[in-house]
């Protein structure tokens, strides 16, 4: 039997209640800007005045040409290779201009960071690994706020004057400043320390690549791609030699249907990232649209996740059709793995907010395909849950006493005139039948002395 561990799969509505922007918005965010006038005019020849074409299909049509050696359009293959250049760092610079805003508001993240921390130190105190986190983001929200709990919490992540837990990205990268003393990720563990695993398989905001001698530079808590314009980035490494001069490069995979993964970094962390889905007991998806772009990592899932592992989606759409989308995705790609009580119509932030600390607590509410009640065969079925016509019978609804509202599959309940919902217990997992009327203050039949609970399913 496999020892427990839980692996964290992070998208986009991740970062979105901090700030961050949805995929479809990138596009229209940087056409906005007063330096990408190469890029409206790019889109307008190639694409006519549609704004609101998918950022893969650009990205897609700029990678095929260049492959292929071929132009697009008016444009020859040398001002392609310029122009997507342009667009990753144009990208980088809408990413920057969002998240230093400060109106922002990070706390859901920061307690995040926090809980996995404790998880993390708890297990490296047990000879245990418990826990990683695969991010598809470029931002640094999270690693920022791990970076920062690590340097401020002395009691779990300092012994004897010295930081003991570092952030691994499983990739063999410098620091831009050779003064400045990180290990560097492949290092930590040899070195005595503890690790955490931050797999960002689609690059980051902080990295940046030398052409020349492959070598990847991090710098902690600094967006060096949307700074690169400046030109100030320059190989440490090369510069001593004029003939291999290089400037760096922004390492972010791009949202196409060609990504090229071939480079030793990406290998890398593909690699530990398939290592860390093999090993997983629970996988925990958050803000993930589950999108065919994506295939590489849908191979990678298909390839290493194991029949027996527990899936929890935690997604969230204002739009009834756009999540039983996402639901649909994700039921044909993982068949009877996932059912409705796998699913939360829920905000990122307000998940997090409710995370148990306690691990064991916390992998009791995410069940075992044993504890799954009713189990759905299909997608129909699935999508067959439906929100109330009051607030508190919405689904993602949460009362104060962490009882979620999923919805009704038009069961009739035990009150006059009221429908059977299913709610599932945030604290113990324990998922049961209740009244519409009941749920703003329902109290959990399993570990909160409530009332037992009603038959909500057919």
């Amino acid at each position: 039997m496999k020892p427990q561990k839980i692996v964290f799969i992070l998208g986009a509505g991740f970062s979105v209640d901090a700030g961050g922007p949805k995929q479809n918005e990138i596009l229209g965010g940087i056409l906005e800007s007063n330096s990408s006038a190469e890029l409206k005019n790019f889109i307008t020849s190639v694409f006519g005045h549609n704004t609101d074409i998918p950022l893969e299909d650009v990205y897609t049509s700029l990678d095929r040409a260049i492959i292929r050696n071929e132009s697009l359009r008016q444009y020859p293959v040398d001002e392609l290779l310029l122009l997507r250049d342009k667009f990753e760092i144009e990208v980088a610079k809408y990413f920057a201009k969002l998240l230093n805003r400060h109106d922002i508001n990070k706390t859901y993240i920061d307690r995040f960071a926090q809980i996995l921390i404790k998880w993390r130190v708890e297990a490296e105190q047990t000879k245990k690994d418990k826990i990683a986190v695969i991010s598809t983001n470029w931002d640094l929200l999270l690693d920022n706020s791990l970076g920062s709990e690590m340097q401020t919490n002395r009691q779990l992540c300092w012994q004897n004057e010295k930081r003991q837990v570092w952030i691994d990205y499983c990739v063999m990268d410098k620091q831009m400043s050779d003064d400045v003393e990180i290990p560097s990720s492949l290092t930590i563990k040899a070195r005595g320390l503890t690790n955490f695993k931050l797999l960002k398989i689609h690059g980051s905001l902080n990295w940046l690549k030398c052409p020349n001698c492959d070598s990847l530079f991090v710098e902690f808590g600094t967006k060096l791609a949307s700074n690169i314009e400046s030109g100030s980035y320059k190989c440490r490494l090369c510069t001593d030699d004029p003939k291999k001069f290089s400037r760096l490069k922004p390492f972010l995979a791009s949202p196409t249907f060609m990504k090229d993964l071939s480079n030793v970094h990406y290998k890398s962390i593909w690699w530990n990232a398939g290592f860390e889905l093999n090993e997983a007991t629970h996988i925990v998806f958050v803000g993930y649209s589950f999108p065919f772009a994506d295939y590489e990592f849908r191979n990678l899932l298909a390839r290493h996740v194991d029949s027996k592992t527990k899936i929890k989606i935690v997604t969230y759409c204002e739009d009834e059709r756009e999540f039983q989308d996402i639901c649909k995705r994700y039921i044909d790609f993982f068949g009877r793995r996932v059912n409705q009580n796998d699913v939360s119509n829920i905000r990122a932030m307000d998940y997090f907010l409710t995370l148990p600390e306690n691990y064991q607590l916390y992998i009791r509410s995410l069940g075992t395909l044993d504890q799954r009640i009713p189990a759905q065969s299909n997608a129909d079925e699935l999508i067959r849950f439906r929100k109330g016509t009051g607030p508190t019978t919405k689904i993602g609804y949460m009362n104060k006493n962490h009882q979620m509202c999923y919805g009704t599959l038009g069961v009739r309940g035990t009150d006059h005139l009221q429908y059977a919902f299913q709610v599932e217990c945030q604290l113990c997992g324990f998922v049961y039948g209740a009244n519409g009327t009941d749920i703003a203050d329902r109290l959990c039949p399993e570990c909160q002395g409530g009332r037992p609970g009603i038959r909500y399913w057919k």
